[in-house]
Order: structure tokens, then C-alpha cells, then sequence
């Protein structure tokens, strides 16, 4: 069962759990319309970015924007640079690169133009109100 709400997802996964809580990614935006990542307002990015089961320790927003993402893009870019010596390797990439354009092209066309949607700053849901402690059985 799954319940969507401004704030996030909340799942129960199967009759006896787990609850997965999915906060909603919120930031503001700038003059420019750039998400802003640093300083007053941002505290959100100290959210988990997944959904949190009982023992794991999952990565904040702020992680996957300053690292995460930077190292897809690093790993994205080598691929790119081995690529320019190997003309199999570039084909392939190319191939479905092209693949993948066409695909998201057949439904942007499907879908229509998309609206820009600007929704206000959701309410935080805090799992617990008071640090979270797991009980021994």
C-alpha cells in the first residue's frame, strides 16, 4: 500500500513491513531559475534521498548532489574519452544514445508540451519525534 502526499511516499512494502518513508526532494530556486544547493533554505538537503530501512544508512540529498552526482558525470565523461580511441566502442555508445533519444522523443510527442509546475514548500514529516530507537525483542 502506498500513500502519496506533498511530503513524500510512504509504502508499507507487505502486510508485516517494512514502512518506507520517500521524502519529497524540495529546494528553491534562484533569480536565474537554478536549484539553489548552499546556505539559508537548503536545510532539506539534509534528507534522506531513499527510502530508509531499519540498519542502512542512507545518503542525504546534499551527498547525492555533491558527490554522487559529480562521479556519474566523471564516469560518464571517461566513457566518453575511451571512446575517441576505440571506433567500436563510440558506435555502440552512439547506437544507443540515438536508442534512447528516439525513446524519450516518441513520448514527449505522445505526452504534449510540458507544464511548468512550481509548487510551494511541502510540509517536513518527521518519522519520529524524538530520536528513532529500534526496541530488542
Amino acid at each position: 500500500m502506498t500513500l502519496a502526499t506533498e511530503s513524500g511516499v510512504l509504502t508499507l512494502a507487505d502486510t508485516h513491513g517494512p514502512a518506507l518513508w520517500q521524502p519529497r526532494l524540495h529546494t528553491h530556486r534562484d533569480a536565474t531559475h537554478r536549484l539553489v544547493l548552499d546556505g539559508p533554505g537548503t536545510e532539506r538537503l539534509a534528507a534522506l534521498s531513499r527510502s530508509t530501512f531499519p540498519g542502512s544508512e542512507p545518503d542525504t540529498f546534499r551527498v547525492v548532489f555533491d558527490t554522487q552526482w559529480p562521479q556519474a558525470i566523471n564516469r560518464a565523461l571517461d566513457a566518453f574519452i575511451a571512446s575517441i580511441g576505440n571506433p567500436a566502442l563510440a558506435q555502440s555508445q552512439s547506437a544507443w544514445t540515438l536508442s534512447v533519444t528516439r525513446s524519450w522523443h516518441h513520448i514527449s510527442t505522445l505526452l504534449g508540451p510540458p507544464a511548468l509546475i512550481e509548487p510551494a514548500t511541502p510540509p517536513e514529516v518527521a518519522l519520529c519525534q524524538q530520536p528513532c530507537q529500534q526496541e530488542a525483542e
